[in-house]
């Protein structure tokens, strides 16, 4: 074996995205639609990671108002504790 991904050996680089299991609970920006928004609503949303789409580099997030695509997430993981 060369030590390459298939994403490595198809594109002849590395992969630059964060690296995030399916199914994790991350915090998104949904993609901008025609509808208008309060200044005041929150931008960032909670959802859980689905999966990426390569060509646009955007991902799916599910949430319980349905699925959204979104080009800007991240991981919502527990803070570290420092005792």
């Amino acid at each position: 074996m060369d030590g390459k991904t298939p994403y490595m050996r198809l594109k002849g680089k590395t992969y630059k995205r964060p690296l995030i299991p399916f199914g994790e609970c991350i915090h998104f920006l949904p993609a901008p639609d025609s509808g208008k928004k309060s200044a005041l609503a929150p931008k960032w949303h909670d959802g859980i990671f689905l999966g990426v789409r390569d060509a646009s580099n955007e991902c799916w997030v599910g949430t319980d108002r349905g699925v959204f695509k979104s080009s800007q997430f991240t991981a919502n993981r527990p803070k570290t504790d420092f005792r």
